[in-house]
């Protein structure tokens, strides 16, 4: 099973770096009618009371969770369809239970030009940008440029999370993506303590 790694404030409040651009557009596969669904959730382990409680006791900000650290790339998890362009599409969703928010960071992002990498919510209620070529900071041989950084999606209010990874038919390259671990935000602050399983306050 996954290690399970807990932070205060997890890997987001790190120095990041945000691979989406001030760019919108609607998943590959939300524009495919034929298309199957998921066949598989990765489900996380669920947090467990007395896990709470340990963290409750920790010095928390008003963001609480924890990052799950996990080995999920395109050779080892989700699921690859060909669409009837000759595009190729893999797409994973992962589940933490319960959660309010997550997202997913990066430990390899290579993607080559043309390509594109989705993050959205499992109920398509909520995407994230989408990222392309010109945001990987990784060279040839898949190593990072700068050491110093992670890679990172935006949090979304949801527990299931999808990553979706397009390659059109042009593209020779196979490129490589892999994630290493979840964040599952669980609560938040509220005049001093922690509320678990709820929604951000609207004034926060």
């Amino acid at each position: 099973m996954k290690k399970i790694l807990f932070t205060v404030l997890l890997m987001f409040i790190s120095v990041t770096v945000t691979l989406g651009q001030e760019e919108w557009e609607l998943p590959r596969s939300w524009q495919e009618r034929d298309l199957r669904p998921i066949d598989k959730v990765e489900m996380l382990k669920e947090l467990t009371k007395d896990s709470i409680e340990k963290l409750q006791k920790g010095k928390l900000g008003f963001l609480a969770g924890i990052a799950r650290i996990v080995d999920y790339n395109i050779d080892n998890s989700g699921q690859w369809d060909t669409l009837k362009d000759g595009s190729l599409l893999w797409r994973i969703a992962i589940r933490c239970q319960n959660a309010v928010e997550t997202n997913v960071e990066f430990n390899k992002f290579y993607i080559p030009k043309g390509a594109k990498v989705y993050v959205y919510g499992y109920d398509q209620m909520r995407r994230d940008r989408f990222y392309k070529h010109y945001n990987q900071i990784f060279d040839e041989s898949y190593n990072m440029t700068d050491s110093s950084l992670n890679i990172v999606s935006f949090l979304m209010r949801t527990d299931t999370i999808v990553v979706e990874y397009y390659i059109p038919p042009y593209t020779k390259e196979k490129g490589n993506l892999s994630i290493t671990s979840v964040g599952d935000i669980f609560g938040y602050r509220d005049s001093g303590y922690i509320n678990v399983g709820t929604k951000r306050n609207e004034e926060i």
